[in-house]
């Protein structure tokens, strides 16, 4: 197995003028992209920094972001991709939990004042990165490249629940899972990519290495506050690849004309970052027959991604996330830690090569959830008589009502099939006699609705105890910045 700077240099070589990154003012050939890859990893070594070593990148999505990246591999450097949209306070922590020796940020204001790291200005929307293309006078680290079990990456969790916790990944790790999906999804050099989702997210960071070492085009737009851009630019751009949430691919179903743009180049879309309801999968394989939608399921702690649902089983297999990645074993397993039959809910637990080492720093986090080299996900779910994945939700989002487990997954499909309902969230809150009761929190559109509408609905399709009790009509639903619900932050 090779690492995956190793298969990107190939690349530069098989295809030098090909296109490897565009932005809105910008395209960068895979030649000029190592060139300036290059450059960038001179001026790292002459900064007195060792292999190993952690360099923080708190940049958005940007062809200065690829270079820095792939620069810090090159001299065996450990980029920390940092969240974009986090406090300073966060930053702060996780800068000096990894204990970085440079800080490279587009918000130099709000970060040049930290006494653990140097931090250097990133212009946004610029080409910035001149002031590191110089040679250093002196080069104090070696041009080694990494070996396979040197550490790669640390991603910082979102944080959905709890503290975020910095998710080392080791090159081995990345490569595994990377040709996996590079092989589940049949990416080639003739696929050009739209990415809207951001490198510092494991599924950003996924999408990134998979189509860079593929000798693919990414194509890179960081705005997606306007859905109707994105259409835009696939069909511009003739991109044959895109992937979302379901948060996103509900407003492009909700918030543009979608069957008013030509979407002819695609050719396969992928959707992870939990459950879009099947009536939207439905809608979207409806306006678009012939492009694959595969289905995926991933954990940063996975290295992004574990299971895909082939094309060809969508319908046949609607709501399940698939099998198993190539190299990825993926079982479920009882409170006794033994393997469930076919359709007991047990957690979701995975072994491959492409399962972290453990948390940063953190090894008490890390013998939680790594027990005899298998990953326990916190992830509840069954495998139906095929060997297919299904996911019912969180350990600790699934709700306790009664003596019944519901997932609220299961809830939110029902409502979200409602034309005027946009987006939905269930979660659990106590109850003194049932335990606990169903709570949804709705989005709507333009149109009106009650909550007996709503309610009589759901008497059609669920048990009466899993009708939710209470309904709270809100304008937006809280989220992480790569667009999952945050539940945590809902009240009962």
């Amino acid at each position: 197995m090779r690492i995956l700077l190793e298969s990107f240099n190939s690349v530069v070589e098989k295809h030098p003028e090909k296109a490897a990154v565009k932005t809105k003012d910008k395209v960068l050939s895979y030649r000029e992209l190592s060139s300036d890859i290059v450059k960038v990893s001179h001026w790292l070594r002459g900064y007195g920094l060792n292999h190993g070593d952690r360099v923080g990148i708190h940049i958005q999505n940007s062809i200065e972001y690829v270079i820095l990246y792939y620069a810090c591999w090159s001299v065996n450097l450990v980029p920390v991709a940092l969240n974009t949209f986090a406090s300073k306070k966060e930053i702060e922590h996780w800068v000096v939990n990894s204990d970085c020796k440079l800080l490279f940020s587009e918000k130099l204001d709000e970060l040049e004042n930290m006494e653990s790291v140097d931090v250097f200005r990133i212009a946004e929307g610029a080409a910035s990165l001149n002031d590191f293309k110089t040679k250093p006078e002196a080069s104090n680290l070696s041009m080694r490249t990494p070996d396979l079990n040197d550490v790669a990456t640390i991603i910082y969790t979102s944080g959905t629940t709890g503290n975020p916790k910095g998710i080392t990944l080791t090159h081995k790790n990345l490569a595994s899972n990377i040709y996996a999906v590079i092989k589940s999804l049949s990416i080639v050099s003739d696929d050009v990519f739209l990415c809207v989702l951001p490198f510092f997210y494991s599924f950003g960071n996924s999408i990134l290495h998979t189509h860079l070492v593929s000798g693919s085009t990414l194509v890179l737009l960081n705005n997606v506050m306007y859905p109707a851009d994105i259409l835009k630019s696939i069909e511009n751009n003739r991109c044959t690849g895109f992937a979302g949430v379901p948060s996103l691919y509900i407003s492009l179903l909700k918030k543009t004309e979608f069957d008013q743009f030509d979407l002819t180049s695609l050719r396969y879309m992928t959707q992870a970052g939990g459950p879009l309801s099947k009536k939207f999968i439905t809608e979207i394989h409806g306006l678009l027959p012939s492009v694959d939608f595969v289905v995926m399921y991933g954990q940063t702690e996975a290295s992004a991604r574990i299971s895909y649902l082939p094309p060809e089983f969508l319908n046949k297999k609607m709501g399940s996330v698939g099998v198993g990645v190539e190299g990825v074993s993926i079982a479920v397993l009882n409170a006794e830690g033994l393997e469930c039959e076919p359709m007991e809910h047990g957690e979701i637990c995975i072994s491959g090569d492409n399962v972290m080492i453990g948390y940063w720093n953190n090894a008490d986090a890390t013998s939680l959830v790594l027990k005899n080299g298998i990953l326990h996900t916190g992830d509840m779910g069954y495998m139906d008589d095929d060997g297919f994945l299904y996911i019912v939700g969180r350990q600790s989002e699934i709700l306790k009502i009664s003596e019944h487990r519901v997932s609220p997954y299961e809830i939110e499909e029902v409502i979200l099939q409602l034309k005027e309902v946009v987006e939905c969230a269930v979660i659990g809150c106590e109850h003194e006699q049932m335990g606990q009761v169903a709570k949804a929190f709705v989005v709507l559109n333009q149109q009106e609705m009650s909550v007996l509408q709503i309610k009589k609905f759901c008497k059609q399709s669920l048990a009466s105890y899993k009708i939710p009790k209470d309904i709270e009509f809100v304008k937006s639903l809280p989220k992480t910045s790569s667009g999952k619900i945050k539940r945590s932050m809902l009240q009962c």
